[in-house]
């Protein structure tokens, strides 16, 4: 039996009944967060109500859905919601609610903002009308819309908060080769460089003609080993025997990395942990 439409009202819903927002700009969710949202939830309960709107027989999430998904890890069987009636909007209507709500809160990745923005402005024309939708300045969305002529290796690293968003260094690496703006990225990521050491480090790499023998492109690099599905520190030692309680440590290390989801030959190379195992004087 169809339900009858309810004017933002606030009700405890089925989790089961909500479907995530197609529209949703944000893309990461950080787990440990998540888990411990999730606890929070357990022991003081749901602080602010999600927004949902009217789908048929169910739901679909507008805004809430770190809340939405901790209380799938707490294994709650409903959740406080403002429900809202089924919209005649497109799509559009919800991305634009979806990405207010992310900026308003400043939680959401730099790169799924853009691409949020991107998509806005393929509905609404210009930066200009995204801007005055949105609510943040057309200087905002021209810094992030930058982001995106970046590779995705450096997009991933941007996303994740380990990359500054400063725009002269952003215009600054922008001029640099692909190559170099991955090694540049990396080796700041990793190191978790300031603003002013990375545009040192760009204008180094600008003086540079880009053929320096000690830069391997990655598409040169011999073939990934792999350990537990990830690219690791073992990888870069050229076979180098190593005792077991050795090799193990450093495996360790590399999965503490905050960069280990993401870890790459590009990444790898940077750390300093591969030239301590090579210089390392063990008998195995």
């Amino acid at each position: 039996m169809k339900r009858t439409s309810i004017m933002n009202t606030n009700l405890q819903i089925p989790i089961n009944q909500i479907l995530p927002n197609p529209d949703q700009p944000r893309t990461v969710f950080d787990q440990a967060e998540l888990e411990g949202l999730a606890q929070s939830i357990k022991e003081n309960g749901l602080i602010q109500p999600i927004v949902v709107e009217e789908a048929g027989d169910g739901f679909i999430l507008v805004d809430g859905e770190r809340r939405w998904r901790a209380c799938q890890i707490a294994e709650l069987e409903t959740i406080e919601a403002i429900v809202r009636p089924a919209s005649n909007h497109n799509g559009t209507h919800r991305l634009m609610q979806a990405l207010v709500a992310n900026v308003q809160r400043s939680s959401m990745g730099p790169i799924d903002e853009a691409k949020a923005y991107e998509k806005l402005m393929q509905h609404l024309g210009t930066a200009d009308a995204v801007a005055k939708k949105v609510g943040v300045s057309n200087g905002v969305i021209s810094t992030k819309l930058t982001l995106l002529e970046f590779p995705e290796q450096v997009q991933k690293l941007f996303n994740m908060g380990r990359l500054p968003l400063i725009a002269p260094m952003i215009i600054a690496l922008k001029h640099l080769s692909t190559e170099q703006q991955i090694r540049v990225a990396t080796r700041a990521a990793i190191r978790g460089w300031s603003g002013k050491t990375i545009m040192k480090l760009i204008t180094m790499e600008a003086k540079k003609s880009g053929k320096s023998k000690a830069y391997v492109p990655i598409k040169r690099m011999k073939k990934e080993i792999k350990f537990n599905g990830h690219f690791n520190a073992l990888a870069l030692i050229n076979g180098k025997e190593l005792p077991d309680h050795i090799r193990t440590a450093a495996v360790q290390t590399c999965q503490a990395c905050a960069l280990y989801p993401e870890a790459s030959p590009a990444i790898c190379k940077e750390c300093p942990l591969p030239d301590f195992l090579r210089r390392l004087d063990v008998k195995c």
